[in-house]
């Protein structure tokens, strides 16, 4: 079994929405998303304990892998957010003439 990272609620958030889950409900205490069927709903905690985080990824039938994958992936690469040319190191080096 793979170990599950130490992670906020909006920190868990912010990883479902690169995963294609949108937010559907931001309360006070609890944030709910929704991709497809899975409908999921997150604590707003400084920390998730361990036990929170797998029954959230457990509702969303997230593997705990994929989870971290996304975790550590740069907002970039899903938001499309602008980024400098030149500024990525698998940009080809053509385009970096161009």
């Amino acid at each position: 079994m793979h170990r599950l990272p130490a992670v906020s609620g909006l920190e868990c958030v912010d990883t479902f929405r690169k995963m294609g889950f949108r937010v559907t409900t931001d309360g006070e205490h609890l944030i709910g998303l929704q991709r497809g069927r899975h409908i999921v709903v997150v604590p707003r905690v400084e920390t998730l304990s361990p036990i929170q985080l797998h029954m959230v990824l457990a509702k969303a039938a997230v593997a705990v892998t994929d989870f971290t994958w996304y975790l550590r992936a740069p907002a970039w690469r899903f938001f499309g957010m602008a980024v400098e040319a030149g500024a990525l190191d698998d940009e080809p080096t053509s385009e970096r003439a161009a």
